[in-house]
């Protein structure tokens, strides 16, 4: 399934820039949230999936903000979640939604 494929790209992904992190709790939250997608998207919790990738896209974009994600890190996962977002809002019947 294409979900389940992205979330592990997208959770990879995270996990590798979460390492350059230098703030502790920073890092921490963000793998903590990377798994729990995997996990969500797994048991096919995809409402629950929407939430945490929210929550990661405000960390991302915090990190972002403080100099401790690349800016091109940044954009290139933030969109790569708004595609899982948009798939999974279609698998569960919402369609195209704002975030």
């Amino acid at each position: 399934m294409f979900v389940n494929q992205k979330v592990q790209e997208i959770s990879y992904a995270l996990i590798r820039v979460a390492a350059y992190i230098r703030r502790q709790d920073l890092r921490q939250r963000i793998e903590r949230l990377a798994f729990q997608l995997l996990e969500d998207v797994a048991g096919q919790g995809f409402e629950s999936a929407l939430r945490t990738s929210a929550s990661l896209e405000l960390l991302i974009n915090l990190g972002k903000n403080i100099y401790e994600i690349e800016p091109v890190n940044a954009k290139i996962i933030t969109g790569e979640v708004e595609t899982l977002n948009a798939a999974m809002r279609q698998l569960i019947g919402l369609g195209e939604m704002p975030n």
